[in-house]
């Protein structure tokens, strides 16, 4: 599932990845999101399907933008960095910032407030659809069972929370704390190792320690 969310607290429409070598009718069956269905041979977004999607965003994100530049954040995936993807951008003025390494639970409104309210939301959902048909989600009935945990959970006013926690939208840098972005001593400085080393590399080790700690 590819969730896009937006600074005025709207989401463009939803994007579904299914596992499997072709496309499926039966995959679009009841689709109350107008969610756009592809697959891949794993389920996992491609460089293809990505180049597809970033042309899906700049048709439902270009009018409110009235001739301004956008800016999108993104992880590191590979998808958002092929050569067809970043052409598109530039040419269609969408600037590409993309959030440091392992820093996505501090940086990005989807993992630090979207996510957790969405994960409840689509587990009492799922819960409540198996136990009214007796049927198990599955692909054929996996967008109608999901999409009213995908409105519980995207409303305007979470949405621009997660915008606000971030720093985003209003903007302040104040937000993220230095000590929030602080790697962890006890992670840095502590090995354990199943043998002893040899006396030099001991030093070594000490040595990197006494540095880190006073760091």
């Amino acid at each position: 599932v590819i969730i896009t969310i937006c600074g005025d607290g709207t989401s463009i429409a939803l994007t579904v990845i299914f596992k499997g070598a072709g496309y499926q009718t039966s995959w679009v069956q009841d689709n109350p999101l107008n969610a756009s269905i592809g697959y891949s041979k794993k389920g996992y977004t491609t460089g293809k399907i990505g180049a597809k999607w970033i042309k899906q965003l700049d048709a439902q994100t270009k009018d409110k933008a009235y001739g301004h530049w956008r800016l999108l954040p993104v992880d590191g995936h590979t998808s958002h960095y092929t050569k067809a993807f970043l052409d598109y951008t530039h040419a269609h003025q969408i600037v590409i910032i993309c959030y440091p390494s392992h820093s996505t639970h501090i940086y990005q409104g989807l993992n630090v407030i979207i996510f957790s309210i969405l994960k409840q939301c689509w587990s009492q959902a799922r819960d409540k659809y198996e136990l009214k048909t007796g049927e198990k989600v599955s692909k054929s009935n996996f967008l109608s069972s999901y999409g009213k945990a995908h409105l519980t959970a995207l409303t305007a006013e979470n949405i621009k929370a997660a915008f606000c926690k971030t720093g985003v939208i209003p903007f302040d840098r104040t937000v993220i704390h230095v000590e929030t972005m602080v790697p962890s001593q006890t992670s840095l400085t502590q090995v354990y190792l199943p043998f002893q080393p040899p006396s030099p590399v001991q030093a070594v080790m000490h040595l990197l320690q006494a540095r880190a700690v006073s760091q």
